[in-house]
């Protein structure tokens, strides 16, 4: 797996260009790649993703958003 972070982001996983068509998509594997080979907690990522007051259903999404992420990967 190739991510590219400058420029427009984008991922590639056996020279094939996967599309991220979510936000939240684009969001979360920027917030893991700049992590890269460190635990990153659920914690960090709410905070990534939502800031420091994160709504309500921000773990439920969270998880939805790293399952479909881990479909197209």
């Amino acid at each position: 797996m190739e991510i590219r972070l400058l420029g427009p982001l984008e991922v590639s996983v056996a020279d094939r260009v996967v599309p991220l068509p979510r936000r939240q998509q684009r969001a979360l594997v920027t917030a893991l790649a700049l992590r890269a080979g460190r635990v990153v907690s659920t914690d960090a990522l709410l905070n990534d993703l939502w800031g420091a007051e994160p709504p309500a259903s921000a773990l439920g999404s969270l998880q939805n958003t790293v399952s479909g992420l881990r479909k197209l990967l």
